[in-house]
């Protein structure tokens, strides 16, 4: 299991959303495919674009999602052409037969729970900030100890790597400034 929630689930809000067509099961590549090259994982984090649909960025990066926000396909703010933040911890697992007969993925929305995941790359220790960082050059987007300026923060390390996981507290999303 790639997330383990630690807290209760009673106050978190959970919603599904669409995705695109090229991600449906019927794609040999698409990320609701179980048996494609990289499907998409419980831990993993995703975004969505301007239709309000959850994607992977499309590009890799050592921050997936500044990467992404130069990206006419991603949310911005419609007064100042800002990115928002929209990075969302995937709940629906590999495999799930009704986000693949709906074309959708659950993704938990509210913040300050805690989990565990295996969706992580490094050795985060307790307090580091974690971003959303790619993982060894898949097109994944997992948990990674911020290591710059305008990495955008969603989770805070609540222990370090254990029996192969992390255990970590959702945040806000919000873009890092200073070190």
């Amino acid at each position: 299991m790639a997330l383990d929630i630690i807290t209760g689930v009673s106050n978190v809000f959970r919603r599904d959303y669409s995705v695109p067509d090229a991600e449906l099961p019927g794609q040999a590549s698409g990320f609701l495919n179980p048996n494609g090259s990289d499907p998409l994982k419980q831990g993993e984090w995703v975004f969505l674009n301007s239709s309000g649909q959850a994607i992977r960025p499309t590009t890799l990066s050592t921050n997936a999602f500044a990467t992404a926000t130069s990206a006419t396909d991603f949310v911005t703010e419609a007064d100042t052409g800002q990115a928002v933040y929209t990075a969302m911890c995937v709940f629906s697992v590999q495999g799930d037969y009704p986000a693949q007969a709906l074309g959708k993925v659950t993704c938990i929305q509210s913040y300050g729970w805690e989990g565990e995941t295996d969706q992580y790359v490094g050795t985060p220790s307790i307090g580091d900030l974690l971003a959303v960082t790619n993982d060894s050059g898949q097109i994944r987007s997992v948990l990674g100890s911020s290591s710059t300026d305008a990495d955008i923060i969603v989770a805070i390390c609540t222990r370090g790597p254990s029996g192969g996981k992390i255990r970590f507290r959702a945040l806000q999303p919000y873009e890092h400034h200073g070190a």
